[in-house]
């Protein structure tokens, strides 16, 4: 029997022991965590012991050790603002609960459900926020500050059982098209939150999905992209490439020493608008995001073609979509060739080389679209 090209794309995005081995990266950031933790509590607490243990995996706690990873000997906090001071007291009062058993970090103030495959892609999304501790309250601040400037006004929202049922589907649908790939890509999303405008008649926040390197292992969905399986898991998918992107980043020379983003060469993609919401030319951090993500939306879109799932979903037909996101992934690591030399690190310059190297196989794979129903949605 002759081997599908996705299914060797799919084994080649699981497997690769840089940029596919998702146990390797989870295992170095939760070191990393482990270290940064450790240290401050040293720095801060008289007698700190191993909390830092029970606390490191917690994506409250990974949020507040990123403010001090570039010392992790906790000696000199003089780096930090006084705001970032009053979080590590935070992470005191965290590590003093983990020793009691007590939940901690952002599974202090969270009630979550789990939906999807319990033996693949799976998924925790929150049913209630309530920011009691110091953890809760500064993630919430730093929300409204830093990543939702200048959108309207928004609310974190329960999922609706609508909402919940969209999740599910889609899922199942990624475990079936993606196999172990599907748990690798999930395993480095540990929340999901759902974000609604505040005013009831402005009907999207100004996002379908977003995520932040400063809050790693979570993302947020806008409900009205939950309206549907497809449309449901693309952004999960999209946000949870994105998160795996930000570990590598951590664990990994991507970038030089001295990268700063919004220093470095910029391009607009052809697709993007001025008009948008984000309409800024990229630099190369979001170029090398988006094309890491384009490659895995396009070879999930060709698994489902393979599979037969065409036509399901209005905006969301897998052949049309597959082609999109190969065309877009293309012009990405293309644009990355030019913009990305001199900014990148060794293993940034590898990861470059090895999603080029699979835009042929995986384009060799992509399905006809002449006949393919519908109007694609939106991508970002």
């Amino acid at each position: 029997m002759v081997e599908l090209a996705s299914t060797r794309v799919h084994r080649e995005l699981y497997s690769h022991p840089v940029f596919g081995s998702t146990p390797a990266i989870a295992q170095a950031c939760e070191d990393g965590s482990l270290q940064v933790v450790n240290a401050l509590l040293d720095a801060l607490l008289p007698d700190p012991g191993r909390a830092g243990v029970d606390v490191a995996r917690d994506p409250g706690v990974r949020m507040l050790s990123r403010l001090a990873f570039r010392c992790l000997d906790g000696a000199d906090l003089s780096h930090l603002a006084p705001g970032d001071v009053e979080v590590l007291q935070a992470m005191i009062g965290v590590g003093a609960a983990a020793r009691d058993g007590a939940p901690t970090g952002l599974a202090a103030c969270v009630e979550a459900r789990r939906v999807g495959d319990p033996d693949g892609a799976c998924l925790d999304v929150a049913t209630r926020f309530t920011p009691l501790d110091g953890v809760g309250a500064v993630f919430e601040d730093r929300l409204r500050r830093e990543f939702l400037a200048g959108l309207p006004p928004w609310r974190l929202t329960a999922p609706t059982h609508e909402h919940l049922a969209a999740l599910e589907e889609g899922l199942q649908l990624l475990s079936l098209a993606f196999g172990k790939l599907a748990d690798a890509c999930l395993a480095h999303v540990r929340l999901a939150f759902v974000m609604a405008a505040a005013d009831s008649k402005v009907r999207s926040p100004g996002f379908g999905s977003f995520s932040a390197d400063e809050v790693p292992g979570v993302i947020f969905l806008g409900p009205q992209t939950l309206v549907g399986p497809l449309a449901a898991v693309e952004h999960v998918l999209h946000e949870a490439t994105h998160c795996k992107l930000y570990d590598l980043c951590l664990t990994r020379s991507v970038f030089r020493a001295g990268h700063v983003p919004f220093d470095s060469p910029r391009r607009t993609p052809p697709w993007r608008s001025p008009d948008d919401i984000d309409g800024h030319p990229w630099g190369v951090d979001r170029t090398l995001a988006a094309a890491h993500v384009y490659v895995h939306l396009a070879a999930f879109y060709v698994a489902l073609t393979e599979l037969g799932h065409v036509g399901a979903e209005p905006g969301y037909d897998p052949p049309s979509r597959a082609r999109l996101c190969w065309d877009r992934a293309r012009w990405l690591v293309r644009t990355l060739d030019d913009l990305g030399r001199g900014q990148m690190g060794s293993d940034g310059e590898e990861l470059v080389a090895w999603l080029a190297d699979l835009l042929p196989e995986l384009g060799s794979a992509l399905p006809s679209i002449d006949s393919a129903p519908g109007t694609s949605a939106p991508l970002d």
